[in-house]
């Protein structure tokens, strides 16, 4: 037999495979596809079997829909309507409207003292309420009062530091001593073909540590790796022959050097760190570029600026910035004697 491995005479397999228990047959309730020798205990469990329902209230009802029934049934067992209040009664259904009817005086004062009870506890929350919302208007006070102090305090040392800022800035204007400087340089091209270093007539800058001499100076340097581009350098120069002021290093913060023709214009501005020593100079090796000049030519003995590899490219060419082959630069010169010194 293919369902149960058994072996029987041909004869007789017809007979056997009508009774096999391994042979498959359906649930003549659900239809369900099972084994023969299975069907008893599915029967005990098929929730489309009819059974009597087990409160004995007479019905039959399917086993699938035993749960629907017992929600009507007039059997079942279920807690009196007034069990929220404190009644502990279970009771049939059929016979709980009895039990309410026969107990309503006493349900009555179950509900009565719940209602109590609810009073009592509303009562307590809407004190802690209250005491929350005191407490809260405290807090409000309290934080309101110290946000108005820290605010006076802030406001206070912004003052402070204010006036300690004017202080600072007047204690700067006496340092520090100003000029203003018009240089024109006449015959440029001419001066670019000699690679020459040009100077300015010497002016003096007065401060309270004594007075500076000092020149604006040009120079012709020519680009590092290259015999083909240059620049035109400019810077501010001490020149000690004129006497003067001997407290170095001085501070040029301030200072700012401008080569401008209408809508252009180049501009070296010097910071904190631009420290000016005796006989020196500083300013800006790159500030204009000579590749358009004419007659200009460079050779590996001119010097080269090292000193400006990596640094952004001149935006104009000196020939931009020429008016009449002058080249006019402008300057605020601003120096600052070290602090150390007594002024």
């Amino acid at each position: 037999c293919e369902g149960c491995d058994a072996k029987v005479q041909r004869f007789e397999l017809a007979e056997h495979e009508r009774s096999c228990e391994q042979r498959e047959v359906s649930c003549e309730k659900c239809n369900v596809r099972l084994k023969a020798g299975e069907v008893g205990d599915h029967l005990l469990g098929c929730a489309r079997v009819e059974i009597e329902c087990p409160q004995e209230c007479g019905a039959r009802v399917l086993r699938g829909e035993l749960g629907g029934h017992e929600k009507e049934c007039a059997n079942a067992v279920v807690s009196c309507s007034f069990a929220e209040h404190g009644c502990s009664v279970r009771e049939k259904r059929k016979k709980i409207s009895q039990h309410e009817e026969e107990a309503a005086v006493a349900h009555s004062r179950l509900a009565a003292r719940r209602a109590g009870r609810e009073r009592e506890r509303n009562a307590m929350l809407e004190k802690e309420v209250a005491e929350l919302k005191q407490t809260l208007a405290q807090k409000e006070t309290e934080l309101t009062q110290v946000v108005v102090q820290r605010t006076s305090e802030v406001r206070k040392l912004e003052e402070e530091l204010e006036e300690s800022k004017r202080r600072v800035a007047t204690l700067d204007q006496q340092r520090y001593g100003e000029a203003s400087v018009t240089w024109e340089i006449e015959d440029f091209t001419e001066k670019a073909k000699k690679k020459a270093l040009f100077k300015s007539n010497v002016f003096h800058v007065q401060t309270k540590a004594g007075a500076y001499h000092l020149r604006l100076s040009g120079q012709f340097i020519r680009k590092a790796g290259s015999t083909r581009r240059g620049y035109v350098g400019l810077f501010v120069r001490h020149d000690s022959a004129h006497g003067g002021s001997a407290n170095f290093p001085v501070s040029l913060k301030g200072t700012e050097l401008t080569v401008a023709k209408g809508a252009r214009k180049a501009t070296k501005n010097f910071g904190r760190a631009d420290q000016l020593e005796r006989d020196s100079s500083l300013g800006l090796r790159n500030m204009l570029s000579t590749d358009k000049l004419p007659g200009l030519r460079w050779t590996d003995e001119d010097v080269a600026a090292e000193d400006v590899e990596g640094r952004k490219e001149p935006e104009y060419d000196v020939t931009d910035l020429l008016e009449d082959d002058t080249l006019t630069v402008k300057g605020t010169i601003r120096v600052t004697p070290p602090k150390e010194i007594d002024i």
